[in-house]
């Protein structure tokens, strides 16, 4: 958690700009919103449809180029991170995953040739909620684990 904290700053800190904004910020938040709070609500009633539901809305709000094309490239991706959010009940890899996906949709492809910072730094970001997503998974194995052992 640290280095990502250090990574975070140095990418704010080197482009305070809309592009660093809409790839740590804006996934965290929609993915807490749309598969942290609308899945789970949704999910109470009917998992499947609450994955076609909330996937048709995160489209929906992505949905301001009028390409159908799009509309269902961004359909498709939210509904397999529906699927990820589901299976392993944790909110942490939609999140590295909507990370990754815009930091190579939006930052790389737009500053890649700029500076090495720019590609390492978003690089580094993925990486650390993805490694941070299985050390969490690995966390709680073991917790299980180790209450499996206490009662016995």
């Amino acid at each position: 958690m640290f280095i990502a904290s250090i990574v975070i700053c140095t990418v704010l800190l080197y482009d305070l700009s809309r592009q660093a904004y809409m790839v740590i910020f804006l996934p965290l938040l929609e993915e807490w919103f749309f598969r942290g709070l609308l899945l789970p609500s949704l999910a109470l009633v009917n998992v499947p449809t609450a994955i076609i539901v909330s996937s048709l809305m995160f489209s929906l709000t992505h949905y301001y180029y009028f390409r159908l094309d799009f509309l269902l490239t961004i359909f498709i991706y939210s509904v397999v991170v529906a699927k990820c959010q589901v299976h392993y009940k944790s909110i942490s890899l939609p999140m590295s995953m909507h990370v990754a996906w815009n930091w190579c949709k939006i930052y790389a492809s737009l500053n890649f040739y700029e500076s090495g910072l720019t590609y390492y730094g978003g690089l580094a970001i993925a990486s650390s909620y993805i490694i941070g997503w299985f050390i969490q998974k690995v966390w709680e194995h073991r917790s299980q684990a180790d209450k499996g052992i206490s009662r016995s």
